[in-house]
């Protein structure tokens, strides 16, 4: 029951891959974008799947993302895969799961030019969110319908939001080590 779960995810999986990366819905009446937030937490499933095609829509996923940063940081929340329009609403979770997305890329691949290529991409999203910390406490604040929670009520200093900004730091402090930078590694350490 185990074995054919599994096979019945990777199939889901394959059926979510688009050429600028997973979409967040296999069905044509879904949602054919790919979502910051969505891609990501997919990515988690296909690089352990160790499937090549998932692997590489993985990757397209973050390239496709980081095209469309903008030059403060923002990751766009989702992108059209039929025309390649960004969209930048509910930006905050988005941004802060293209940051783990490429930590565990590169954790599972270590794929040095991968992150050459991604390194600076980082810095400048983790530089975005850091200007979310609105009252310098070291906690971002989230304006309301700015994550996945945008029917809700959320706003402030939202658990979900630092809990990922927490893993962020961590993950960018790994991720300058991968890259030979120590400095920076300790500058997101102290953080």
């Amino acid at each position: 029951m185990i074995d054919e779960a599994y096979k019945q995810a990777v199939k889901v999986l394959r059926e979510c891959v688009s050429p600028i990366g997973f979409k967040a819905s296999a069905l044509d009446t879904g949602y054919n974008e790919v979502w910051g937030r969505d891609s990501m937490i997919t990515l988690l499933g296909a690089m352990e799947s160790g499937d090549a095609e998932l692997i590489q829509a993985s990757r397209a996923s973050l390239d496709t993302l980081q095209k469309y940063q903008t030059d403060l940081g923002l990751i766009p929340n989702n992108i059209d895969v039929k025309n390649n329009e960004p969209q930048y609403r509910a930006y905050m979770d988005g941004t802060i799961w293209y940051i783990l997305g490429v930590y565990f890329y590169f954790k599972k691949t270590q794929d040095k030019n991968f992150l050459k290529s991604h390194f600076n991409s980082i810095k400048l999203a983790l530089s975005w969110i850091r200007h979310q910390d609105v009252d310098n406490s070291g906690m971002i604040s989230t304006q309301e319908a700015g994550d996945w929670m945008d029917l809700f009520p959320v706003r402030g200093k939202v658990l979900y939001d630092n809990s990922l900004y927490y893993g962020a730091l961590n993950a960018v402090k790994f991720l300058c080590l991968g890259a030979g930078d120590k400095t920076y590694a300790k500058i997101y350490e102290d953080r």
